[in-house]
């Protein structure tokens, strides 16, 4: 049995995807596409989570998701 440390799996029907706990803030805005200004004012303002590992700054991936979901869904309008 292998233990995975740090990984929270997902699981959609049959396909299992782990997402980590952590993540740094470059990887945060490539995974979101949110700049790293905004995800440093969303920090700072309270709306994201973080850790600081020596000089590094982690983000709690799980608390930035949930944040997300729970964002309004996009009005997307069609001209003809």
């Amino acid at each position: 049995m292998t233990t995975i440390l740090n990984k929270n799996p997902v699981t959609a029907s049959h396909v299992v995807i782990e997402e980590p706990y952590f993540v740094t803030v470059d990887n945060w805005c490539s995974r979101t596409g949110i700049s790293k200004s905004d995800t440093y004012r969303k920090l700072g303002a309270g709306i994201l989570r973080a850790k600081k590992v020596g000089r590094r700054t982690l983000i709690d991936f799980q608390h930035g998701l949930a944040w997300l979901r729970a964002r309004p869904d996009a009005e997307i309008t069609t001209t003809k």
